[in-house]
C-alpha cells in the first residue's frame, strides 16, 4: 500500500523546436528543457475528491485522474519534460509529513536536477481537523482538552452513539493554539530542509486551506455545510460557523492568536516562499465533495491558483 502512495511518475513532452512557447518570462521552451515538480501534503494533494480518485481502489494513484496536481503536470509538459513526485498521504499531520515525506522528496530532488524546480507543500490541515472533527480518535495527550471542549449527547442517526458538540472556551483556544504552533514548527522545519538544497532557480510554494462553511455539496441537496451544523451525521460532530472561521482564518486583536491560514501566511512571509492562497476559492458554490475535500470543480479551481503562483515572479 505504501509504495502506491509514494509513487513517482515522469511525464515527457519534447518542447517546440520553433517559436518559443512561454508560460511566463521565466519559463521559456528555448531555455527550459526540464522541470521537476514535487508535491507534499495529505488528501487534497493526493487527489481525494477528484474524478477517478477514490481511496481504496486498486488503480488509484496519487495525483491521478482530475487531481489538481495532475492538471499542473499536464500544463507544465507543454513547456518541458516534467519529473513529478507526489509524496502525499491522506490523513497525515504536519509532523507525519515532515517525518515520512521529506526524505524521499529530497532524494527525488537530488536525483532529478532540472532547469526549473517547483516544490509545493500543504501542511497543518489535519492537525486542526483532527481536533475539531475527530475527537473520538485524539491521542491521550489531547484527551483532557477534548473533554473540556466537547459535551456529548445521544446521537439520533444511528451512525454514532454520541454526538460531540464543541463549546469554545479559553481552554480550547489554548489547546488549539498549541496545535497550530506545533504545525508551524513542522512547516518551518520542512521548508528549511528544502531551502538548504534547492537550486537558485527553484520556487517553493506553500498552499493554505479553504473554508467549507459556505460550500454547498450536491449530496446534501445543495444546502450549505454551515460548518456541519446541519449535517452532524457526517462526522458525528457539531461545530458553529464562528468556531470554524476563528480557528481556520482568525487573528486575535492583540495578535497573540493566529488561525491555521494566518499562520501559514506568516511562515511563507518569514521564509520568503510563495503562498498559494485558495482560502476564498472554494466558498459559496458546489466545489466540496463532503464539506472537507474538494470535488472535481474544486480541484480545477485549486489548479488555477497553483498555476498562477508558478507563473508569478
Amino acid at each position: 500500500m505504501k509504495s502506491r502512495f509514494l509513487t513517482a511518475f515522469v511525464v515527457g513532452l519534447l518542447a517546440s523546436m520553433g517559436t518559443a512557447t512561454t508560460l511566463h518570462g521565466d519559463i521559456d521552451s528555448k531555455t527550459t528543457r526540464s522541470i521537476t515538480y514535487i508535491t507534499l501534503g495529505a488528501s487534497f494533494t493526493y487527489g481525494v475528491g477528484a474524478d477517478g480518485n477514490v481511496i481504496g481502489e486498486d488503480l488509484y494513484e496519487p495525483g491521478s485522474g482530475g487531481a489538481y496536481t495532475s492538471q499542473v503536470v499536464d500544463k507544465l509538459v507543454r513547456f518541458a519534460d516534467v519529473a513529478h513526485f507526489n509524496t502525499a498521504i491522506p490523513g497525515q499531520t504536519s509532523g507525519q509529513i515532515l517525518a515520512t515525506q521529506t526524505e524521499g522528496a529530497l532524494s527525488f530532488l537530488a536525483d532529478n536536477p532540472a532547469d526549473r524546480t517547483f516544490v509545493e507543500v500543504a501542511s497543518g490541515g489535519n492537525d486542526l481537523l483532527g481536533f475539531l472533527l475527530f475527537p473520538r480518535s485524539l491521542p491521550p495527550l489531547l484527551e483532557p482538552a477534548r473533554d473540556a471542549c466537547y459535551r456529548t449527547e445521544p446521537a439520533s442517526n444511528g451512525r454514532f452513539e454520541e454526538l460531540y458538540i464543541f463549546q469554545d472556551s479559553p481552554i480550547c483556544e489554548g489547546a488549539i493554539s498549541q496545535i497550530i504552533a506545533n504545525a508551524q514548527r513542522n512547516l518551518t522545519a520542512l521548508i528549511d530542509s528544502f531551502q538548504a538544497q534547492l537550486p537558485a532557480s527553484a520556487k517553493f510554494l506553500v498552499r493554505n486551506y479553504p473554508n467549507p462553511v459556505l460550500s454547498t455539496p450536491a449530496e446534501f441537496g445543495g444546502a450549505p455545510c454551515l460548518s456541519l451544523v446541519e449535517q452532524p451525521a457526517l462526522y458525528g460532530v457539531r461545530l458553529t460557523e464562528a468556531v470554524v472561521n476563528k480557528y481556520l482564518d482568525g487573528i486575535s486583536s492583540d495578535g497573540d492568536f493566529l488561525g491555521l491560514n494566518p499562520m501559514i501566511a506568516e511562515v511563507a512571509n518569514e521564509k520568503g516562499v510563495t503562498l498559494v492562497n485558495i482560502e476564498g476559492t472554494l466558498a459559496g458554490t458546489n466545489v466540496f465533495a463532503d464539506c472537507v475535500h474538494p470535488n472535481q470543480e474544486g480541484h480545477d479551481q485549486i489548479f488555477k491558483r497553483v498555476i498562477k503562483a508558478i507563473k508569478s515572479h
